[in-house]
């Protein structure tokens, strides 16, 4: 892409809240209670985990920080090599080192053999991590717990095609105007739901490991990039965004299964869901106590380190018979927590001080975007 300066502001009304970095820590360990209690048959809340939608939430931040982001790095640089930089070292250098430490824990453990290093489906395993789409289940491993160390890892290549499909969307706001930029997107959302369900078992597959499936979601994100500190934060806006989450999910789990009704729900239910749901998140990230924010703050983003590392501690807990209790969950949960500390203190900490360009360091001048010369700070916020 050239580096140009762009001719026309782009404007962001991005809110402050200091909880946003802890709803990443609230979705990565309701990813992993979700997946712990269906594994190992422990009800959690009856069944209330279910509706926390915590990969939803992962969309829509990334929807929010990721666009506003690549806004202040247009901006400033009229270039977006620094934003692919950006988004290259938030998930490249924590998937690699899972990729490679993954093997070497399952052999140490005694769950794999010491020759299924050498196996040509490692390196499988290891090039489809470098190409940031880690999917690839080697068989070498089916007998460990349910067999598959990376389930949940189809988010990455989703969030991947996110990434490299913001720089065209920040384009075609400044020369369309954001709001139709936003409509394309809902359109797409529909179509994608719509083809993902009809098109069939490959279709399906491709499009679940595509932003398309869920396109709604990072769009409700860039809406509250756009407009998030003018949306009004009150209680009881915020009390029937939350019922109409919980009936639409509920519907989603009880509603028609076949007929006419039942396309209808799966067509427009990311769009429908999106919506009460962005609520939510953009409430907490601002209303939850400050305090939240400082501690996660002081310790860091375990988050991505603990989504990444979740099913290996699960299923090593599961090859070792962990029995189905709340405690044997709550040591899944702890454990993964830990791989998620390693993650970011001896790998994606040190990766992401390299950013030349961050969101965090302009907070204060979203509202008047433009080129700014001069140092910025290296803290990453996406």
């Amino acid at each position: 892409m050239t580096s140009r300066q762009p001719t026309t502001p782009l404007t962001l009304r991005l809110a402050r809240g200091q909880a946003f970095d802890s709803l990443r820590w609230f979705a990565a360990i309701a990813v992993v209670v979700l997946h712990a209690s269906s594994a190992m048959g422990v009800e959690v809340l009856w069944g209330g985990v279910e509706y926390a939608e915590p990969i939803m939430v992962f969309f829509t931040l990334t929807g929010m920080f990721v666009y506003a982001s690549a806004v202040s790095t247009w901006s400033r640089t009229g270039s977006w090599r620094t934003y692919a930089r950006n988004r290259w070292l938030r998930v490249a250098p924590a998937i690699a080192a899972f990729a490679l430490a993954a093997p070497l824990v399952l052999v140490a453990s005694g769950a794999a053999a010491p020759s299924t290093l050498l196996s040509p489906e490692l390196v499988v395993w290891l090039a489809t991590a470098a190409l940031l789409v880690p999917n690839y289940d080697p068989s070498i491993w089916s007998h460990i717990g349910s067999g598959s160390m990376n389930g949940p890892l189809y988010t990455v290549p989703v969030e991947m095609s996110f990434y490299l499909l913001v720089p065209v969307l920040v384009l075609a706001a400044r020369r369309f105007g954001f709001w139709r930029m936003v409509a394309g997107m809902a359109v797409v959302s529909v179509v994608g739901a719509f083809v993902s369900n009809q098109g069939g078992p490959l279709v399906h597959e491709a499009f679940h490991h595509l932003f398309l499936e869920r396109a709604a979601y990072f769009t409700t994100g860039m809406v509250l990039a756009r407009v998030g500190s003018a949306v009004p934060l009150r209680w009881w806006l915020a009390a029937v965004a939350l019922a109409l989450h919980v009936a639409l999910r509920t519907y989603q789990d009880h509603g028609p299964g076949t007929g006419a009704l039942s396309w209808l729900q799966h067509t427009f239910k990311p769009v429908l869901c999106a919506l009460p749901s962005g609520y939510l998140v953009l409430f907490a990230g601002v209303r939850l106590p400050s305090v939240l924010g400082r501690v996660t703050a002081r310790l860091g983003d375990w988050s991505f380190g603990t989504y990444l590392w979740h099913s290996v501690v699960l299923n090593l807990a599961l090859w070792w018979g962990a029995s189905a209790s709340g405690l044997a969950l709550a040591a899944v949960v702890v454990v993964s927590l830990g791989c998620g500390a390693a993650s970011w203190h001896l790998v994606e900490r040190r990766f992401l001080a390299r950013k030349q360009v961050s969101l965090r360091a302009r907070t204060d001048d979203l509202a008047r975007p433009g080129p700014a010369p001069g140092p910025v700070d290296a803290r990453p916020v996406a």
